[in-house]
């Protein structure tokens, strides 16, 4: 590592506890015409040096800006973000689980498919709803035997998995069979 690197990776890593959260409150806030720049600086930083301060904001329930801010940068970070998201799938707390979900459902990484069927029996509803639409936007067919299984849980189970099913029996009829 040159030392011109070394001393800019050094200063970013001095200034993130004030500076990332507010570039990542910046991110969630649509009408800000630096939102753009607050993401590119995130990414720039990179996720090594983001990564403490994105999972306490999406831990952080006060401050929704921040929090959705962070959700949105875990997602721009794409696969590199992956197995950080796949961890806090099983996290204590239910809302950081959900998160989780959405977040590796809108990232699409076939990485996230195992876990996210494992998520499909979390205790709290909300996670295995969660999980079931991230498996639909992921279109893994790896998916279909655990999602027929919760199609025979509860009421909500049941409309959730049967509606990812559909949704992923439809988006089949689109792709190429395997070998094509």
């Amino acid at each position: 590592m040159t030392t011109e690197k070394c001393s800019n990776e050094q200063s970013l890593v001095a200034m993130h506890d004030t500076t990332l959260p507010e570039l990542v409150r910046m991110i969630a806030d649509r009408s800000s015409a630096y939102r753009q720049k607050a993401m590119d600086l995130v990414l720039m930083v990179g996720l090594k040096v983001c990564l403490p301060i994105l999972e306490e904001a999406v831990r952080n329930d006060a401050d929704a800006d921040l929090r959705n801010g962070a959700m949105e940068a875990l997602v721009a970070f794409g696969e590199m973000a992956v197995p950080h998201l796949t961890k806090l799938l099983t996290d204590d707390n239910e809302e950081v689980r959900n998160f989780s979900a959405v977040m590796l459902g809108d990232i699409g990484n076939p990485q996230a498919v195992m876990p996210l069927i494992d998520a499909l029996w979390d205790p709290d509803e909300n996670v295995r709803h969660g999980a079931a639409e991230a498996l639909v936007k992921i279109g893994d067919c790896r998916a279909v035997p655990a999602l027929q299984t919760m199609a025979e849980g509860n009421l909500w189970d049941r409309f959730y998995a049967s509606a990812a099913l559909e949704l992923l029996a439809g988006a089949g009829k689109d792709r190429p069979a395997p070998g094509e």
